[in-house]
């Protein structure tokens, strides 16, 4: 799984600790870890590179406890493009978020560095079970007995062969 770690430049001071050890239990976990430790300098230096490690990430992981505005901006970017959002912030820190539009997207979980191991991997599971999404497609009769037949034949549902093609389409290997 690939994860995006975003946290507050401006917090390191009062949270580095949390961060590391967000990214190494990430990382225990046997996640790939992009973090630009949303810092100026990341965006200004290669402001595509920290794109493209947003879209290639499976989830983002956000360490929300210190406040910040450019934090706020990549949350909202990261539901723009449909990525399930993992946010975690220490006791008495609970982020200010409006986000009505996050849905079942965003999952905001309290966690201490005692109990961070298990937070995460109960907000992993959380959002990985509840990120798909289901879809009502009309389809003609004659593609209906096509993909019966083929579902038959091949022991793949119609719904698998559907995503297969799409995700072909989006260039995804799996």
């Amino acid at each position: 799984m690939k994860v995006y770690f975003s946290a507050s430049n401006a917090g390191k001071g009062c949270f580095l600790k949390n961060y590391q050890a967000i990214i190494e239990t990430l990382e225990g976990f046997g996640c790939k870890v992009f973090s630009s430790n949303n810092t100026v300098e990341d965006y200004l230096a290669d402001p595509k590179k920290v794109a493209r490690w947003k879209a290639e990430s499976d989830l983002i992981v956000a360490e929300l406890s210190y406040r910040n505005f450019g934090q706020g901006q990549e949350i909202a970017h990261a539901l723009r493009i449909g990525k399930p959002i993992l946010g975690l912030y220490v006791k008495g820190q609970e982020p200010q978020l409006i986000l009505e539009e996050a849905a079942d997207r965003l999952l905001l979980v309290e966690y201490s560095l005692s109990d961070l191991k298990n937070n995460l991997k109960y907000g992993i599971e959380y959002l990985k079970t509840n990120s798909e999404k289901r879809f009502t497609m009309i389809l003609p009769s004659h593609l209906v007995d096509f993909l019966d037949r083929l579902a038959r034949d091949t022991k793949i549902s119609r719904s698998e062969y559907i995503r297969s093609l799409l995700e072909n389409d989006m260039g995804i290997r799996k």
